[in-house]
């Protein structure tokens, strides 16, 4: 993608915003990703994409999805809670987390 390196983030493709808010996310170094709504306004293979890449992020961080589209990541999530007027109405463990994540401590700064 070093084609990129000298474009402004207003003149990148929505996909292409999505993976450089991430990568700013990600250079933080935070134990928690909250992404609100990541897949909003991507086609159906960006969005398809940037759900594998936050599954990926997810061997190592929290990864906390808020979407209307719960059926985009259902076969993602290993917890799923519903809200509705900032009330909880559903928390359900989906799945176990995967075996082949391995949880480390950090320490992290404060900023």
């Amino acid at each position: 993608m070093l084609r990129y390196k000298n474009t402004k983030v207003s003149k990148l493709s929505g996909g292409q915003k999505q993976r450089v808010a991430i990568a700013r996310a990600l250079a933080k170094d935070i134990p928690i990703i909250v992404a609100d709504e990541p897949t909003g306004s991507l086609d159906k293979r960006s969005a398809e994409n940037i759900i594998k890449l936050l599954k990926e992020i997810s061997k190592d961080k929290l990864v906390i999805i808020v979407t209307h589209n719960y059926d985009q990541v259902e076969e993602y999530v290993t917890r799923k809670i519903t809200m509705h007027d900032g009330r909880v109405i559903e928390d359900s463990k989906i799945k176990p987390i995967s075996d082949d994540v391995v949880y480390t401590e950090h320490k992290y700064k404060k900023y």
